[in-house]
């Protein structure tokens, strides 16, 4: 499966992984091991081909949004805490930075044309409240979008090891519990004589280690140093946009990230620049200072305080402007800025200024 999200066409699933995943889904369905388990109680499985790592979730224990999530890796795994104790206003943002693979189950309308095809075609039936299946895959920056053939494999290998694991913690409900909070129980499968034969075992995740490298341009540095310094002050935000940009019916939408700068005196938007989540998050956010250096070098002044709602972005610009006479406060509130962003997003939206 990619590391990142991509913007290339995809490899869809066989039939013979949608037959599969069906019927899988119709087992889950009617196990409901919602009903006993919580989204917290989660478990490993290592794929036997690949070795890759995800973590099984469930959901629905109110009754409310029935799913079986699986992160993918350590990013996945401590993606789902992070967002379990993030504010509600930051869970959007959370969400779309994920990578995981879930099936749902919604009413007839939560499925769409191309699914219901598949389904005919398959000779599929479904009835009633919350049984109808759909299959997603969420990659970070982008909307969910359906499965490409690895990821089917790997969520159906997932599927049938939670068939294992939920009777037996119905049983026990201590089944899960490991020695801390970094050790989690994991389904190990290998290759003998034809077959994969599954094992328990008890596997150390800690969590990712993410170094972030900002991507310096000395000749714009030097441009930057060199601008005329003012006495206005700017606020700045790095966000998420809510409307999503699909290059063609057979790419994955994505969601574009904003790079967005106010006066805070006046309110006027001084600059804004979108960058698209390819080929990784990450990679984004190390192209994003530089976007923001040319940005002033276009204005040709240099700020004299920058107020930045972004933790790691207040720190990549702190670094950028250690030799440049400018001082960048991080700062929650940015009240001229949130009027702007709001106005802003609505023009993009279809409304007016």
């Amino acid at each position: 499966m990619p590391n990142g999200p991509t913007n290339r066409e995809q490899q869809s699933p066989t039939q013979e992984q949608w037959i599969r995943l069906y019927e899988l889904a119709a087992q889950v369905k009617e196990m409901a091991p919602w009903e006993w388990m919580m989204e917290d109680q989660v478990f490993g499985v290592q794929h036997p081909d690949t070795g890759e790592l995800g973590f099984v979730s469930v959901m629905g224990n109110l009754g409310e949004h029935l799913a079986i999530a699986l992160y993918l890796g350590a990013e996945g795994l401590y993606g789902l805490f992070t967002m379990e104790e993030c504010e509600e206003e930051d869970i959007a943002w959370v969400l779309y930075t994920i990578p995981q693979l879930q099936l749902s189950f919604g009413n007839r309308d939560c499925v769409d044309t191309r699914e219901r095809k598949l389904m005919d075609a398959l000779n599929l039936k479904f009835r009633g409240r919350q049984s109808w299946p759909k299959f997603r895959s969420f990659q970070p920056g982008c909307l969910p979008w359906y499965l490409e053939a690895s990821e089917a494999g790997f969520l159906l290998v997932a599927l049938e090891q939670l068939l294992d694991v939920a009777p037996r913690l119905l049983h026990d409900d201590g089944f899960l519990e490991m020695e801390d909070e970094e050790t989690f129980l994991v389904r190990v499968g290998s290759h003998q004589n034809g077959d994969v034969l599954w094992e328990d075992r008890e596997m150390r995740v800690a969590p990712p280690e993410i170094v972030l490298r900002a991507l310096w341009d000395s000749e714009l540095l030097n441009k930057l140093a060199a601008l005329p310094r003012v006495g206005n002050r700017l606020e700045v935000d790095f966000f998420l946009m809510p409307t999503p940009i699909q290059e063609s019916q057979a790419l994955r939408p994505y969601l574009p990230h904003c790079l967005f700068i106010v006066e805070q005196e006046s309110g006027l938007i001084m600059g804004q620049d979108m960058l698209d989540p390819f080929p990784s998050l990450n990679n984004m956010r190390e192209k994003a200072p530089l976007r923001f250096a040319d940005i002033l070098v276009r204005l040709e002044v240099l700020p004299e305080v920058l107020y930045v709602r972004a933790g790691w972005f207040a720190d990549f610009l702190a670094a950028l402007f250690r030799d440049v006479p400018c001082n960048v406060i991080p700062s929650k509130r940015l009240r001229s800025l949130d009027t702007a962003k709001e106005e802003f997003i609505g023009f993009l939206s279809g409304g007016s200024f």
